[in-house]
């Protein structure tokens, strides 16, 4: 134990308990009944997957390296972060301060604790500086349609961890074009689908890391008045090496669903979804349950649905209309009025930070597009100007407030786009 904490690498004790939930064998015997293509995935489920460094392929859903640059160019390697870790730290360090809704910081490293992917938080002056790599710890406010709730992002890019993580690989999600598809199918082929969808619970936080890179999953924070610091066992949100590594363990449990058990599904990140044939035993939804918690990747039963013929899914509301053979999207109820609301705050201030600006154009491409008419681009290239080349202060264009201005209006019209089975057209603005 004394090797172990003088490297910085924690209670291996614990994340061999997180580990244990994981089902090695039943992976590899559905590897080998499909042939799956990731070969190395058991290997890293039970041995940790890297958190920095060049990272393995990811051959499912992804663009081959062959055919695409590489993604993230790393501007140190794993080695270099160690060596120059005195620096990284003193800069991290510098910028920590008591920031607003620091308990939620507290609380929510106590259930990853609990949950065993985290060891317990210590006071910083118990950790030897010159073994572990410090990354900030930072409290990030999201609406959801439950209201507004706390995330917490580690700023990996301040620490220089993703600086040195190399990705060979461009993953690829699925959209909500291919529910869409999906439902059109069923629709042509003269059957009623019902829609299903599902969430896996804290999915990077169940995929544990590298054991050589234990020292560099370090975090600190500032509550109530004191420095306090923690070491993760799993994947923390704001690495590259998270979403790769669950792009791998997503993309395999989405074969397995589509291969052995023929469930027309697709995946946004956790977020899975599809559609079933009224009447059958088991929906996709519930073949997926039980198959997630047998890999030891439960379902967030909270998240569930079944049996839909309306659902709202990846901020969207998806209605079958079989009296017509067309699928009905549009932006649902929630994210509209909160975009509306924000986009009036930027009308009457007359400041849209650039951050914010990214964000606003990202939520406003995507609107768009779910009313699958695409009118509306012209008004998104004030939001980008202002992401990339904004005024002093924040300040806002003419053509940004006529741009939010006219945004306002169309979400609180909010015109649904139909997408008809046998013509395969769709009305126009």
């Amino acid at each position: 134990r004394d090797a172990q904490e003088s490297r910085g690498l924690g209670d291996v004790y614990k994340r061999q308990l997180l580990v244990s939930t994981i089902h090695g064998p039943l992976i590899q015997a559905l590897i080998e009944e499909l042939d799956y293509e990731d070969k190395t995935l058991v290997h890293d489920l039970l041995e940790g997957f890297p958190l920095a460094g060049e990272l393995p392929e990811c051959p499912v859903a992804a663009r081959p390296a062959s055919a695409v640059a590489t993604t993230q160019v790393g501007r140190y390697t794993v080695e270099e972060l160690r060596a120059n870790r005195r620096q990284h730290n003193e800069l991290v360090l510098g910028a920590v301060r008591e920031m607003d809704f620091a308990e939620d910081i507290w609380s929510a490293t106590m259930k990853d604790v609990t949950f065993g992917a985290m060891c317990a938080p210590v006071p910083l002056d118990d950790v030897k500086l010159d073994a572990v790599s410090l990354t900030r710890r930072l409290p990030v406010r999201e609406f959801r349609a439950s209201g507004w709730r706390t995330r917490i992002v580690d700023h990996e890019t301040e620490s220089s961890v993703n600086e040195a993580t190399v990705t060979r690989s461009k993953i690829q999600n699925d959209s909500l074009d291919v529910l869409v598809a999906i439902l059109t199918r069923f629709m042509a082929g003269g059957v009623e689908p019902s829609q299903w969808k599902r969430d896996v619970s804290r999915a990077y936080r169940r995929i544990p890391i590298a054991h050589a890179h234990l020292d560099l999953s370090w975090v600190v924070w500032k509550f109530m008045g004191h420095l306090w610091a923690a070491q993760h066992l799993a994947m923390p949100f704001g690495t590259v090496s998270a979403v790769q590594a669950w792009h791998r363990v997503g993309a395999f449990m989405l074969t397995v669903m589509r291969r052995l058990f023929m469930v027309p599904a697709g995946r946004y990140v956790d977020d899975y979804f599809g559609a079933s044939r009224c009447g059958v035993l088991m929906a996709g939804g519930q073949i997926l349950t039980v198959l997630a918690a047998l890999l030891g990747f439960d379902c967030d039963a909270a998240k569930d649905a079944d049996a839909k013929v309306q659902m709202d899914v990846l901020g969207a509301r998806v209605s079958v209309q079989m009296s017509n053979m067309a699928v009905e999207t549009l932006i649902d109820d929630t994210k509209a009025e909160h975009w509306t609301t924000e986009l009036a705050d930027i009308v009457e201030t007359g400041i849209c930070e650039m951050g914010h600006a990214a964000k606003m154009a990202g939520r406003l491409s995507y609107a768009i597009s779910v009313a699958a008419d695409r009118c509306g681009r012209v008004y998104l290239k004030p939001f980008h100007a202002q992401s990339h080349d904004p005024y002093p202060g924040g300040r806002i264009s003419t053509r940004l407030q006529q741009a939010a201005n006219w945004f306002i209006i169309y979400l609180g019209r909010r015109r649904p786009a139909l997408r008809f089975v046998i013509t395969g057209t769709r009305q126009h603005v």
